[in-house]
């Protein structure tokens, strides 16, 4: 069984990286999709990845494998969000180290706040966002979810 000690969190490198992480995603089931996202084809994903790339991007890494992404795309003073992680990586509060993470280099980048849209299903993430300190400004079939920074 593989320890959250075992796994490797940097920030992602989109020429090194984009292959590993387009491999993570294409594994993916739909049931690991929500809200359509992450995209299912492989142009789909790299069109994605494309978005993300200058933005404030960081990989989990386990045996030269990309098993989790957090991602924030800065619009203006704030910072849209996604976050995945690999089924076999689950549980183990990856997601949420991972998220803490992009949390402290948004916070030192001076953004307001981090914005995360989530299927209302998607309970795990809700309940990592909530533990995180996002607070639900939508709730419905999405679920929009705020942090303040400041």
């Amino acid at each position: 069984m593989i320890t959250l000690k075992e796994l490797q969190i940097r920030p992602y490198q989109h020429e090194e990286d984009k292959e590993k992480l387009v491999k993570m995603y294409l594994s993916f089931d739909p049931s690991d999709r929500t809200l359509g996202l992450p995209p299912a084809t492989r142009s789909d994903l790299e069109s994605w990845l494309d978005f993300f790339a200058p933005g404030l991007s960081i990989v989990a890494e386990c045996n030269g494998d990309i098993v989790g992404h957090v991602a924030g795309a800065p619009i203006g003073e704030e910072v849209h969000m996604i976050s995945f992680v690999h089924k076999n990586y689950r549980n183990m509060g990856l997601g949420q180290r991972m998220i803490s993470t992009v949390i402290k280099k948004c916070r030192k980048a001076g953004y307001d706040r981090i914005v995360v849209v989530t299927d209302e299903r998607n309970t795990r993430a809700i309940h990592v966002f909530r533990k995180l300190g996002f607070q639900v400004v939508s709730a419905g079939f999405e679920y929009e979810m705020h942090l303040p920074l400041y």
